[in-house]
Parts: C-alpha cells; sequence; structure tokens
C-alpha cells in the first residue's frame, strides 16, 4: 500500500486561520473577563507594601532608631523616625504617606493583638518588629497581617514575629 500526498496543499486555508484567530478572540475576551485588571494592581500595591515595610526595618537598623509604620487609617499608612520625631520621606513617591486609596483599595489588620489594637508596627535598632511605640515596646506574639482589599479580590502581607520579614500571602 502505498500513500499518496497532495503536494499542492501546503498550509492552512484563510478559512482555517479566521476560524483559529476568532477562537483566539473569544478566549481573550473570557479570559479578560475572568481575570480583572485590579488583579494585578493588586499584587503590585502588595509588594509595594512588602518593599516599604523592608525600607523601614532597614531604616531602623541602618538609623540605629525605632522606626514606625502607621495603619491608622484605612486607605493609607504613614512613615515615622520615632527616636528624632519626624517624618520619613518615602524614597519613591517624595511624601511620607502612602495613599493607597487612590489606586482603590483598602487596608486592614489582623493577627497580632497589640498591632490589631495600635495600628502600628515599630522597629527597633535590631529590626525586631513591636505593637505599639513605647520604649522598648510591646514584641509582636503572633503574625501581623495587613490584607489590601479592592472589590471582591484582596491579598495579604504577613510580617513574621521575632525577624520582621514581611511577605505576600
Amino acid at each position: 500500500m502505498q500513500l499518496k500526498f497532495n503536494l499542492k496543499q501546503r498550509g492552512f486555508s484563510i478559512m482555517e486561520f479566521a476560524i483559529v484567530v476568532v477562537i483566539l478572540g473569544i478566549l481573550a475576551a473570557v479570559t479578560s473577563a475572568i481575570y480583572p485588571g485590579k488583579v494585578p494592581q493588586l499584587r503590585g500595591q502588595a509588594r509595594q507594601l512588602v518593599s516599604d515595610i523592608r525600607y523601614m526595618q532597614y531604616y531602623a537598623m541602618s538609623h540605629h532608631v525605632r522606626a514606625k509604620i502607621d495603619f491608622s487609617s484605612s486607605n493609607q499608612y504613614t512613615l515615622y523616625d520615632l527616636t528624632n520625631a519626624q517624618s520619613i520621606v518615602h524614597p519613591a513617591t517624595n511624601n511620607t504617606t502612602v495613599d493607597v486609596g487612590a489606586g482603590g483599595f483598602s487596608l486592614s489588620l489582623s493577627g497580632d493583638d497589640g498591632f490589631t489594637t495600635n495600628k502600628v508596627l515599630v522597629f527597633d535598632s535590631l529590626g525586631r518588629p513591636y505593637s505599639n511605640e513605647s520604649v522598648p515596646g510591646t514584641a509582636l506574639v503572633d503574625d501581623a497581617v495587613i490584607t489590601l482589599t479592592t472589590g471582591d479580590n484582596s491579598m495579604g502581607v504577613t510580617v513574621i514575629p521575632e525577624t520582621g520579614q514581611a511577605n505576600p500571602s
């Protein structure tokens, strides 16, 4: 038995190509409806919050001060140097306050009781996290969780006691 190939048929027809393009368009439309535009922005804002927490920990250690992030507002957080009683200018925005509300996000706190009550995260000169401004302060006992929310989507940032390591969760 011999197989015969039609050498004139070497590719796709215009109709086959058009069908593939239509199917890809439908998949793109469905994917964009399932994966709304705020989710990537939410991840980006969570990464920015992790970066800001790490920056404040580094600031406290490198300047040998107590540094505070104040979460008393549901749509912004503020950076302070407690030792020198002054606000800290955010290196990227040149402001002392980071406004997450402008992007349509809100903040909520959970986890460690002192953290949720006082709504502050303080780092000492060794980078250890505390849940209040007093000296020596109350060390975090449980994880401190800052949750960013937009619409039906949310993402948390967890600060671990002892080390102050911040991670998106």
